[in-house]
C-alpha cells in the first residue's frame, strides 16, 4: 500500500542533506519549498529554515522569495479558489536548563 505524504524542512535538518536524502517533493528546489494543486486547492509549502541558517548565504532565502512571488502570481491569474499555506517555525524557548 502506498500512502501519499508531504513534508517540509524543520529544525532537525539544519544542513538539509538528511531531509533531501529522505524526501522527494515536487518542484525544482530539492523539496525545500514546493507547491501543487489538488482539486480547487493550491498547496504551498515553504521553508522557514532558510531565514535562520544564513551561514548558507542569502541565496536560498532570495530564491525561495522569488519562487513564492511567481507561484502566487500564477494563483492570482488562475483565480485559485483555495490557497493552503504550510510552514513550520522554530519554537522559542527562554528557559534555561541546568
Amino acid at each position: 500500500m502506498s500512502v501519499p505524504c508531504v513534508s517540509f524542512v524543520c529544525l532537525h535538518s539544519s544542513n538539509f542533506s538528511n531531509y533531501k536524502a529522505r524526501f522527494s517533493m515536487p518542484g525544482s528546489s530539492e523539496g525545500l519549498w514546493y507547491s501543487f494543486n489538488l482539486g480547487p486547492a493550491h498547496f504551498i509549502s515553504i521553508s522557514t529554515e532558510v531565514y535562520y541558517f544564513l551561514e548558507y548565504g542569502l541565496k536560498l532565502m532570495i530564491k525561495q522569495y522569488e519562487w513564492l512571488e511567481q507561484d502566487l502570481k500564477v494563483c492570482l491569474a488562475n483565480m485559485t479558489l483555495y490557497l493552503i499555506f504550510a510552514l513550520k517555525n522554530k519554537h522559542i524557548n527562554t528557559h534555561t536548563h541546568i
